[in-house]
């Protein structure tokens, strides 16, 4: 009996000191069937040994529980404060893992490493640490060494480097000198659009011949391949040339700069050349290695988008002509013309006139407007007018399935248009009876604010005693 205890405690003592892995080497082949076999044919000690385990983590689990009641109910406020710490610690961590990747590592991972390292530096001194001298001193260096790696100058990565240092200047209130970088870096790229791009978009590619060589098969198609990359290179820097001048129209409307001829000029200019690039696609269709344009709705949207921006920024001399062209893409009258419509009639209403030599300041009110901004107003109020009586008739005229509710809510704002249009006339009576009917319209399709700005009005005429 004893030496069966023994033997029995030093089996178990066996078991205690080494991991089951390496016993298993000195199992026999017959013994590990054995094993097997022993447990295939006892499955309740396999749901008996599940059973266990499971008993064990609920264990630990309670375990961890209590324990964690335990120290909440001993430390009411330092345990939950030190749970807050680590959850923000750990939140911190994978956060700053997740911008070192995406923004450090990630946005100039197509930049050579001793660009990137200046790059990195000049961006630190833009965006986190403001100093503009140390940052455009980086900048600077970032693209000296560009060009020293040989990057193409009117790539992605060595544009977006100009554009940072116009950034920078318009950021810290160099306006001149944000406009000059970024008028320097439209025209380089239209000079090359001009002379490079409109090269390769006439150039007829070669076709391979079966009696051509090797060598000679090897070189037509290498020059068909470049022209199809000047043909997407020219696409993309028309892009950007169209993304600048609207840019820099923005830029000259600024108050800060106030120079109304250039940034109409700008404006217009990127929306001609918008649309004249559609239209030779249109008429000469796309060709082999072209990148995609805007399309009608694209263009529009675009157009319409930067209008609203002008329009918040109360610049409505900008965002006219961009509602007009919009208009002008609409390739059927639906709903959405009405709303363009109304959209022309409120940016001509809301403009104020002044010469090209006024400043941001506006004009004394003690002296009031001269006679020639007094006509120059009635004449924009009277073509507000008539833009939101067409859009009336617009919304009349369009009939299910094609009529939404764009055209019933297009129809109550143009009504409201026309009363405030006819309050700035000095036409309390008129105004009114419109702020009267568009308070109607809205109330009969469930259109709330309409009936509540409706109501603005009419309570604003009584205030002034109309």
């Amino acid at each position: 009996m004893n030496a069966r205890r023994a033997a029995h405690s030093l089996s178990f003592l066996s078991f205690q000191a080494f991991p089951l892995a390496p016993l298993r080497s000195y199992l026999s082949q017959a013994q590990q069937q054995r094993c097997i076999i022993h447990r295939a044919s006892n499955p309740r000690s396999n749901l008996r040994v599940n059973i266990s385990r499971q008993n064990q983590i609920q264990c630990r689990h309670k375990s961890f529980m209590q324990s964690s009641r335990e120290l909440l109910r001993e430390h009411p406020v330092v345990f939950p404060t030190v749970m807050i710490g680590i959850f923000i610690a750990m939140s911190s961590f994978f956060y700053t893992n997740y911008i070192y990747q995406t923004y450090f590592l990630g946005a100039y991972h197509n930049y050579p490493e001793p660009v990137a390292i200046k790059l990195r530096r000049a961006i630190y001194y833009t965006n986190y640490s403001l100093d503009a001298k140390a940052a455009l001193k980086y900048y600077k260096q970032a693209l000296q060494l560009a060009e020293e790696h040989r990057m193409d100058p009117f790539s992605d990565e060595v544009l977006g480097i100009k554009i940072s240092v116009a950034h920078l200047m318009e950021k810290v209130g160099k306006h001149a000198q944000a406009i000059e970088i970024l008028e320097v870096v439209k025209r380089d790229c239209l000079k090359w659009v001009e002379e490079n791009g409109e090269e390769a978009l006439r150039a007829e590619e070669k076709l391979v011949d079966n009696g051509m060589g090797e060598e000679e098969k090897v070189e037509v198609l290498k020059q068909n391949e470049l022209v199809r990359l000047s043909r997407g290179k020219r696409t993309r820097l028309l892009k950007k040339v169209v993304q600048f001048s609207a840019k820099l129209g923005e830029m000259y409307a600024d108050p800060h700069v106030w120079n109304r001829d250039a940034a109409e000029e700008r404006l217009v200019w990127a929306v001609e050349a918008g649309l004249k690039e559609k239209e030779r696609r249109e008429r000469e269709g796309v060709k082999e290695g072209e990148e995609n344009w805007l399309s009608d709705n694209e263009l529009g949207a675009s157009l319409e988008s930067l209008a609203h921006d002008f329009e918040a920024k109360d610049m409505h001399f900008l965002a006219t002509p961009l509602f007009l062209q919009a208009l002008s893409l609409q390739g059927k009258t639906d709903c959405h013309t009405v709303v363009l419509m109304n959209n022309i009639a409120m940016s001509l209403s809301q403009q104020n006139p002044r010469s090209n030599h006024s400043g941001p300041g506006g004009i004394s009110p003690s002296t009031g407007p001269p006679p020639d901004l007094r006509s120059a107003k009635e004449t924009l109020l009277s073509n507000a007018m008539a833009w939101a009586d067409r859009a009336i008739s617009v919304a009349a005229n369009i009939t299910p399935p094609e009529r939404t509710d764009e055209c019933d809510t297009g129809c109550v704002v143009a009504t409201h248009n026309l009363g405030e249009i006819l309050e700035m006339k000095g036409q309390p009576q008129a105004a009114r009876r419109r702020y009267e009917e568009a308070k109607i319209l809205s109330k009969a399709i469930g259109f709330d604010d309409g009936a509540k700005q409706a109501a603005v009005g009419l309570k604003r005429l009584k205030n002034a005693g109309a």
